[in-house]
């Protein structure tokens, strides 16, 4: 896909990872943990795993940001976190923000991809979005921490 969009003379080719954000879709990874620990139901961890997180507000503030900078054209650029977490960790947090346990059986499997955010570094500080330490926490307490009163 990505090939035949770089065939326009003027293409803007944007990469995203997993996007938190309101969707019904049940295959998103952060729904998929929501809702086997909201349920009680047994899953595997893949302990090795680690996976980018991005607010899709962020996102959008990131593009826009990005539209704005004259002559960004004929560019593949990844729009994401500056850092990942694992998949432990996004499961753990799920958990302590909706206030259930997770119950998972770790599994020795998983691998991370590393993204490269250099490009959208200075974009990302003159639009105010924080990637900061707590960034994952606020992001799924921002979708998930209001469904944990229902």
């Amino acid at each position: 896909m990505e090939k035949i969009v770089a065939e326009h003379p003027q293409y803007l080719i944007l990469r995203f990872p997993q996007t938190a954000g309101r969707t019904e879709n049940p295959h998103t990874l952060l729904n998929f943990i929501y809702s086997r620990i909201a349920r009680s139901e047994r899953f595997q961890v893949w302990k090795n795993a680690r996976r980018n997180i991005i607010d899709v507000d962020d996102i959008v503030r990131i593009t826009v940001g990005l539209a704005l900078e004259e002559g960004v054209r004929r560019e593949c650029i990844n729009i994401a976190n500056f850092s990942d977490d694992t998949i432990v960790d996004i499961v753990t947090l799920m958990a302590k923000i909706i206030g259930k346990s997770a119950i998972y059986d770790g599994v020795d499997k998983g691998d991370e991809y590393p993204i490269d955010t250099q490009r959208i570094r200075e974009v990302v500080r003159k639009c105010g979005v924080a990637f900061g330490p707590e960034y994952l926490e606020l992001v799924i307490r921002k979708y998930y921490g209001c469904l944990a009163r229902e």
